[in-house]
């Protein structure tokens, strides 16, 4: 893992800041890719021998995929005491992890803040009392980030269908279609819980995140 030197608190005291996380680490990332021929169309199992327009049409067509597993990244808390010193980069803040046993957020009670109810019960990812502003004047005891504290993990689905047709003299010319779906199961995560310490808002989820399913048609024609 690596940091900035904006995340240092103490140039005098570098092994505190090399047991500072680095933002995107994450635990178990998976990521896989499959390429399928489906069998449609001459020289395949489900052929049609008495149309070459069907065959033309179906065949040739290959299925693609990416996908993308991840659990999510360690959370940054940053104190709001900052003293400007030369040697000084940024101030930790004091955790306080012995009552805290993971998060209890519930995803299926989730409720959007609004001007009525900003802050829901239900919404509360850590208890306020897992980090906290040092005494004023004085450095913070943790680092920036703790592997303890994480958010959301992440999941993705991207496919894609792809044809090529290939014609004329010596078969000179080709033609390809392509079919292509972003984020296909259109997830979304909730976004990373407040992680501001002078927020009311401290500790809670208050939205989500990610982009919605996309998709996009092309064609190619090459001589």
């Amino acid at each position: 893992d690596s940091y900035d030197v904006g995340s240092i608190q103490d140039f005098g005291n570098l092994k505190e800041a090399a047991h500072t996380l680095s933002p995107y680490d994450q635990k178990h990332v998976m990521k896989g890719y499959f390429v399928y021929e489906l069998p449609f169309g001459r020289r395949h199992r489900l052929r049609f021998e008495s149309s070459r327009v069907t065959n033309a049409l179906i065949g040739g067509w290959s299925l693609s995929g990416l996908l993308l597993y991840a659990s999510g990244q360690p959370l940054t808390f940053s104190s709001s005491n900052y003293y400007g010193y030369p040697a000084w980069a940024a101030t930790y803040v004091n955790y306080d992890l012995s009552g805290y046993h993971g998060s209890q957020f519930d995803r299926r009670g989730f409720s959007a803040p609004t001007a009525a109810d900003p802050v829901s019960a239900g919404d509360l990812y850590f208890p306020a009392s897992v980090a906290r502003n040092p005494i004023f004047g004085t450095l913070g005891s943790g680092p920036l980030r703790t592997d303890r504290l994480r958010g959301f993990g992440l999941a993705s689905e991207s496919v894609s269908l792809l044809k090529y047709l290939r014609f004329g003299s010596e078969e000179r010319y080709s033609l390809s279609f392509r079919i292509e779906f972003y984020n296909l199961f259109n997830r979304h995560s909730f976004a990373n819980p407040n992680t501001v310490l002078t927020s009311r808002l401290f500790g809670y989820v208050t939205g989500a995140t990610g982009s919605p399913r996309q998709g996009q048609f092309g064609a190619r024609f090459q001589w």
